[in-house]
């Protein structure tokens, strides 16, 4: 009986020190449970945040782009200077016309000659093609209108131009003529803009 009253009576001092001692392993849980409601469940919901309005944020605006091969003479041009290469009109939402261009065999050194958008449709007719295709105050396809390229010592030249021409969507300018100037204003080359293929 003195057994069964050893066992049930007061604890002694180590095993008040036992039970003393996983105290705070009890509260260890709940400790990290609230660390991680304060620092998981926001990253959760950030992630998920993002995720939808990346699902619901209207797409990146696309432009549509047209392209002229550069690659024939313009009708009735006999000189030595033989461009190739490609021209491509992105027609950007701010109605805006993005020009790239990438040209062999021109000029060597060519600075600032002209690049432009002709009011003709066709390549095959010197008199067809036209002037410069615009419809704002003041024409576009210039030098101050930074319508132009440079060629380096080899004759190539690679860069883009940004302008406003009036006509500035792909409707409007899809299926007239492009022509690549020289250094004196020669039209040199000629080529119509075409979908992008």
């Amino acid at each position: 009986m003195d057994d069964q009253e050893d066992n049930q009576g007061p604890m002694s001092a180590p095993e008040e020190e036992e039970v003393e001692d996983q105290m705070p392993m009890m509260i260890v849980p709940k400790k990290k449970r609230s660390l991680w409601v304060i620092i998981v469940v926001p990253m959760i919901i950030l992630v998920i945040v993002s995720f939808l309005a990346a699902r619901l944020m209207p797409q990146a605006a696309k432009y549509e782009e047209a392209v002229a091969s550069m690659n024939e003479r313009y009708p009735g041009y006999t000189g030595d200077i033989s461009p190739s290469g490609s021209v491509a009109a992105k027609f950007l939402p701010q109605r805006k016309i993005q020009f790239e261009y990438n040209l062999q065999g021109l000029e060597s050194n060519c600075v600032d000659c002209g690049i432009h958008i002709h009011e003709g449709t066709t390549c095959d007719d010197a008199d067809e093609v036209g002037g410069h295709y615009y419809s704002v105050e003041v024409d576009p396809w210039t030098t101050e209108g930074g319508a132009v390229y440079n060629s380096d010592v080899n004759g190539e030249a690679t860069g883009h131009f940004t302008l406003t021409s009036g006509y500035d969507t792909y409707n409007e300018n899809v299926g007239h003529a492009v022509v690549i100037h020289s250094q004196n204003g020669t039209r040199l080359s000629c080529g119509i803009l075409k979908a992008e293929t």
